[in-house]
């Protein structure tokens, strides 16, 4: 759902633009946007670099299809709750765009669906308990988005809650689904 504007918008942040009006940019902002030859590519992995505890160099391996689940550092006005974001890699592609009559630019792009953080059970080293997460409902039109790779600091495993059963709830018919989950 919207996924061509809010990939020209996520290609103009990239680009360093800000919106006119302060908030979200106007279908003429958007038009500017120029894709090398309207070409995605698209990639099977991504690969993060990081470095553990014992300042050893280690790499974590995002496959949309199997591991691609990922976390970010939060806003600073949103690490008050808890300090990370999580989401879903939907798929890893690059494009080269620009600004119309500019120089084209290469950029890597990680479609994803967020995860939301469940305020309603108390958790952390405090509570002894871990955070919950779930996908954010399909129906808000911020539960899809698009990050740069840059942005991703881990792969993350996510730990099933089996008490609180599967739901379709949260997502209809969609590619944003895996194949082995079925529809």
């Amino acid at each position: 759902q919207n996924f061509t504007p809010k990939l020209r918008n996520h290609i103009l942040e990239r680009l360093g633009l800000q919106p006119a009006d302060g908030v979200s940019f106007s279908a003429e902002e958007r038009r500017q946007v120029s894709i090398n030859k309207d070409m995605m590519y698209f990639h099977k992995v991504l690969r993060l670099n990081y470095t553990s505890y014992d300042r050893r160099r280690q790499q974590d391996i995002i496959n949309p299809s199997t591991k691609a689940d990922i976390m970010m550092l939060a806003d600073p006005a949103d690490q008050k709750t808890h300090p990370y974001y999580y989401a879903r890699v939907l798929s890893i592609f690059h494009v080269k765009a620009c600004l119309a009559g500019g120089k084209y630019k290469h950029l890597e792009i990680l479609w994803i669906r967020w995860l939301a953080l469940h305020e309603a059970q108390p958790a952390g080293f405090v509570n002894r308990r871990l955070y919950q997460v779930g996908f954010a409902d399909a129906n808000d039109p911020e539960a899809f988005g698009f990050v740069s790779p840059d942005d991703a600091l881990r792969a993350v495993q996510l730990i099933p809650n089996f008490v609180r059963r599967k739901t379709n709830n949260k997502l209809y018919k969609s590619i944003a689904r895996r194949p082995s989950e079925g529809d």
